[in-house]
């Protein structure tokens, strides 16, 4: 009776265990507003994706029209913007004759400047020295100057201000800049050593000036003057010209001949 009894209850246990559950009306709404709220999450999550991606696409058209309209005005400043360009008058052979001239007799560089621009530059600061420079090589057409890399501006003897600041050089303006090299400076630079091509005379400086929006601008120059010597074969037996005529040439590192 005993083994009787045991077996009855688990029967009774399987039994119960087998019987589907039965849900009421409260369960099925819960359930269905579970499934619901998942759905929509899943939805939502999808809408955000896709507005973030879209977001990204107008960020990036956004940023690369930015950048189109910065360059389109930069290229329109450029366009427009000041130019300063500058140049040297050239002294004629007898000019340079500096043994045979008197003792108070000085020579004439003459400096041109020029608005190249379509609109106003105003000066901010502008210098030029003449010094008389060793050679690299007396032998090299053109002559190169032995010159400091970066250009010394800070030099008071032989120097002058081009043009005081705050002028203003209009479109296409020229700018003519006198100064004069007496007989004695060429005697102290060493004459003779000048004439062998031994020393070299150079004429460096800038123009330091600002556009009408504000942006500075610098153009540096550096000349140096090429003499002639009679055992030079620099005639063109074609043209019967010089092949290096005794000139002013640019000359220098790029650091004196620089323009931004």
């Amino acid at each position: 009776m005993k083994w009787f009894a045991i077996l009855a209850v688990l029967l009774a246990v399987t039994n119960s265990a087998s019987v589907p559950e039965v849900w009421n009306w409260h369960d099925k709404v819960l359930w269905g507003a579970s499934l619901t709220l998942a759905i929509a999450g899943i939805f939502g999550i999808w809408v955000a994706i896709c507005t973030l991606k879209k977001v990204e696409r107008q960020t990036k058209s956004g940023e690369k029209a930015a950048n189109a309209a910065l360059l389109n005005a930069q290229a329109v400043m450029n366009a427009e913007r000041a130019w300063i360009t500058a140049n040297i008058h050239q002294p004629s052979r007898e000019d340079m004759r500096i043994r045979e001239k008197a003792e108070n007799w000085g020579l004439g560089i003459g400096l041109i400047f020029k608005n190249l621009g379509a609109t106003p530059a105003k000066v901010v600061s502008s210098y030029v020295l003449a010094v008389m420079a060793d050679s690299i090589d007396p032998d090299a057409r053109p002559i190169a100057p032995k010159l400091p890399l970066d250009p010394d501006y800070t030099v008071k003897r032989g120097s002058a201000v081009i043009v005081g600041p705050g002028v203003v050089w209009m479109p296409r303006q020229k700018f003519d800049f006198l100064c004069t090299l007496p007989k004695a400076f060429f005697l102290e630079g060493n004459l003779s050593k000048w004439e062998i091509s031994e020393k070299a005379l150079c004429i460096y400086g800038y123009i330091e000036y600002s556009d009408v929006f504000k942006r500075r601008h610098t153009t540096r120059f550096c000349f140096t003057y090429l003499p002639i010597r009679s055992e030079w074969p620099m005639v063109n037996e074609a043209s019967g010209e010089l092949f290096f005529p005794a000139a002013f040439c640019p000359s220098g590192p790029e650091s004196y001949n620089d323009a931004t």
